[in-house]
């Protein structure tokens, strides 16, 4: 038996590793968007030089695992030429690279082509924006819609993340009716662009916008949560996070230790023993709080407007988490076995 669970543990540690990491350069913004889940602004002054940037990003490339890196913020271009050398070190290891951007910077065509062949000259892959009605207040959608154009036209493929929820009053229409949007609809390279309609949120009054007034679109609560274990983020306080979701900042167990005191590959392992997040990993948020359900009556299941909001749910409701700690044990050996079993199968397709 003993041996048995060494194996385990062995495989574990070889199939563990993510495969994508997310780096937070920085929580200074051009914006102040009102529910923020980084709560981030013009204000703040955390933000990466070159040196800690290069040295987060010689971590990664030492895990063997990370083929992806994701620069986000904040607003990761404030860095500068920070940016540009980060970029470019990835790509001369081997890594792809991909740009979070509020897109402030395609005030005009001629910079925002001048920008884009920077981004790409330097390695860059691909461009995902955001816009809504919080965004529109500080970056007019005209910016986003340019810098996209000037994207797709110089071959980086581009997504760009629309806020939605029941008030929005920035929709979907009033993106494709806007002109910029028919160019980008015309141009020859199209097919790089996409857009995506997200959930906005607001992580300190869950009600806020409206997600609980309607039917959750149950499909999206139907897996487990693949960026646990399959991703890392990083941020400039050298945090290290479980994972990229929108309420790391808000769930103390997702938090990681700090990269300049304990090394990378030793805090990712220590999720190793974690029964919880194994399981969110194999079914989700949603359904363990179903379960935690059947063992405790009292519990209640919230409607949420995202799955994370879920997460934070088990972890900051005492009942919840209590009930739980409790009862996890009588599947342990389900969870353990589940998790050898997916975490394999990430390693020989991914």
């Amino acid at each position: 038996m003993e041996t048995s669970l060494k194996m385990g543990k062995n495989k574990q540690e070889k199939a563990i590793m993510p495969s994508s990491a997310g780096i937070i350069t920085t929580y200074k913004c051009t914006a102040e968007c009102e529910d923020c889940c980084f709560n981030c602004s013009r204000k703040k002054t955390s933000i990466m030089n070159t040196q800690q940037l290069i040295h987060i990003i010689e971590e990664l490339i030492s895990l063997e695992s990370v083929k992806v890196i994701v620069f986000t913020g904040g607003e990761a271009t404030l860095l500068g030429n920070t940016l540009i050398e980060g970029i470019n070190y990835a790509t001369k290891n081997g890594l792809a690279t991909r740009l979070v951007t509020n897109g402030h910077w395609a005030s005009n065509p001629v910079r925002a082509e001048k920008y884009v062949k920077k981004l790409k000259d330097a390695g860059l892959k691909e461009i995902n924006f955001s816009t809504g009605d919080q965004h529109q207040k500080y970056v007019r959608v005209d910016k986003v819609l340019l810098g996209s154009l000037m994207a797709i036209e110089q071959d980086i493929p581009v997504s760009i993340s629309l806020e939605t929820h029941r008030f929005a009053k920035f929709r979907e229409n009033d993106l494709k009716s806007n002109p910029i949007f028919k160019k980008i609809m015309d141009s020859k390279n199209k097919d790089l662009f996409t857009y995506i309609c997200s959930s906005w949120i607001s992580i300190k009054n869950i009600d806020k916008y409206g997600h609980n007034n309607h039917e959750i679109n149950l499909s999206e609560l139907d897996y487990g949560c693949d960026n646990l274990y399959s991703n890392i983020s990083v941020d400039s306080n050298n945090n290290i996070y479980s994972c990229c979701g929108l309420t790391i900042h808000s769930i103390r167990e997702m938090s990681l230790g700090n990269i300049e005191k304990i090394p990378l590959e030793k805090a990712i392992n220590k999720q190793l023993d974690d029964l919880i997040k194994k399981w969110i990993f194999l079914v989700g948020p949603y359904h363990i709080i179903k379960k935690a359900k059947e063992w405790n009556e009292k519990i209640k299941i919230p409607k949420l407007g995202h799955r994370c909001l879920y997460c934070a749910y088990i972890y900051n409701n005492p009942l919840v988490m209590e009930t739980i700690r409790n009862n996890i044990r009588i599947i342990s050996d389900e969870i353990e076995s589940n998790f050898i079993e997916k975490t394999i199968f990430y390693k020989n397709f991914n």
